[in-house]
């Protein structure tokens, strides 16, 4: 997501949020207090997204033994974990209703945040409190430490690029016709879209990628010469 449009992102959502709140402020039917919770906590989590947007990107740092570790960003975990308690909080308020006036299907789908937003929260706080690197990039080559875990020397690859689906960018790794895949569905699965299941998304850590293509470009070339080949 670029940043204007996590800003426009943030100011619809805090507009919106707003709107929701002033919807609780006069409710006095069990639809309208429903209506209010569901726009208050929906857009108020847009808002959150489009804030940890404009979050400054981060750079890649190798640490002194030359290990480039990319673990999810504190602040970010942060704000997805406030996000998701709102969820959760929001839709308990729903249920609370359904449970009081009878559930109508929008209550139904409003008291779904409950689940949702505390899954969000337990994942993101655990990254906010413990955030454990989710990719390693060294000198001798990458690793994947979670999703489709992995570990590729930059001899296995034969080339990189840089792919996005949606808002989301990816470096791409296709490596030499004797590596194997990595096992398990998922794998099987990126081939049948037609992505490598070797990648790196920054996701949540907030590392700017282009820097971060740089550095593993530096890596791969280092070891394989700037043709690709050891």
């Amino acid at each position: 997501m670029d940043r204007l449009t996590a800003f426009f992102v943030a100011l619809i959502g805090c507009l919106f949020t707003a709107g929701g709140a002033f919807i609780l402020t006069r409710a006095d039917t069990p639809d309208q207090i429903v209506m209010g919770w569901m726009i208050t906590m929906f857009f108020g989590a847009c808002a959150m997204v489009g804030i940890a947007m404009l979050l400054p990107a981060r750079m890649p740092k190798a640490g002194p033994d030359g290990r480039i570790l990319i673990a999810p960003s504190r602040l970010r975990a942060a704000i997805f974990t406030l996000a998701g308690l709102a969820f959760a909080f929001a839709g308990g308020v729903i249920f609370q209703q359904g449970l009081a006036h009878g559930f109508t299907l929008k209550m139904a789908i409003g008291s779904l945040g409950v689940p949702f937003g505390l899954v969000t929260a337990i994942f993101s706080g655990r990254q906010a409190l413990s955030p454990k690197p989710i990719y390693i990039l060294d000198p001798q080559g990458a690793e994947s430490l979670h999703g489709i875990k992995w570990r590729l020397a930059w001899e296995d690859i034969a080339g990189i690029g840089l792919a996005a689906i949606r808002n989301n960018r990816f470096l791409v790794f296709e490596t030499r016709p004797d590596v194997p895949d990595p096992p398990g569905h998922l794998s099987s699965l990126n081939r049948r879209f037609g992505l490598p299941p070797y990648a790196i998304s920054p996701g949540a850590s907030g590392i700017a990628i282009e820097p971060l293509a740089e550095q593993v470009f530096a890596f791969w070339e280092a070891r394989n010469g700037p043709s690709g080949q050891p």
